[in-house]
């Protein structure tokens, strides 16, 4: 199993108050599956996609990645985070001071790369239909656009998971379907897919379908 997520929690509090942000979760996404989680805004999405990510710790339960847990002293989590997913958290991340083709190449040189990755970036840019947008400065493109950046960005360092955090969100239907078609194209190559969404549109490209509310995960049928 690629992914394993095993009871996970994580408790906040405000005052006197306290709340269960995701409550004794558990899933799993196989290699060249594409599972998704729906759910309202604050159902706790977000938090247990952090916690896979490695951004957040969990209060207990266990998150395993091919087998290891993510939390062992002996886990190489900054290699993990680097290389191993491809994190696309919600909203509009790409940098609007580089181009789509140093956006893309970004991570690669970030976790200490040397080569040139300029030639890998355009084939990407190209599998998202942006090869002519290249040298463009992303104040340029549209909503959609700037989403398929991400999708490629998140690609560059041949990642094994890929999280996408709402990325569907503010989309119109047609680009937000050409956002789910890439994921969904991208686990032919065996990449495992895990998205956050409140758009109905994925039950249609989903292998794997999960819905969420006030911290509690249930996996639902597609049927």
């Amino acid at each position: 199993m690629l992914l394993e997520v095993q009871n996970v929690s994580k408790k906040y509090s405000h005052g006197s108050n306290a709340f269960h942000a995701v409550n004794n979760v558990s899933l799993s996404v196989k290699a060249g599956e594409f599972a998704a989680i729906s759910g309202y805004s604050g159902s706790g999405k977000s938090t247990l996609l952090n916690m896979i990510s490695g951004l957040l710790k969990s209060d207990s339960g266990r998150i395993l990645f091919e087998g290891r847990c993510i939390s062992d002293n002996n886990f190489k989590l900054s290699d993990y985070r680097n290389n191993q997913i491809g994190y696309i958290i919600q909203g509009q991340s790409v940098l609007n001071s580089f181009t789509v083709l140093e956006n893309v190449c970004l991570p690669y040189y970030i976790s200490g790369g040397k080569e040139n990755k300029k030639e890998e970036a355009m084939t990407l840019l190209k599998a998202v239909g942006l090869e002519e947008y290249a040298e463009v400065y992303p104040n340029h493109l549209s909503g959609g656009e700037m989403r398929r950046a991400a999708v490629a960005r998140a690609l560059i360092n041949r990642p094994k998971l890929v999280i996408a955090d709402e990325p569907t969100s503010n989309l119109d239907k047609e680009n937000a379907v050409i956002v789910l078609e890439l994921f969904k194209k991208i686990t032919q190559s065996g990449v495992g897919v895990l998205i956050s969404t409140h758009d109905s549109l994925y039950r249609d490209y989903a292998d794997r379908c999960y819905t969420m509310e006030k911290g509690v995960l249930q996996e639902i049928s597609k049927l």
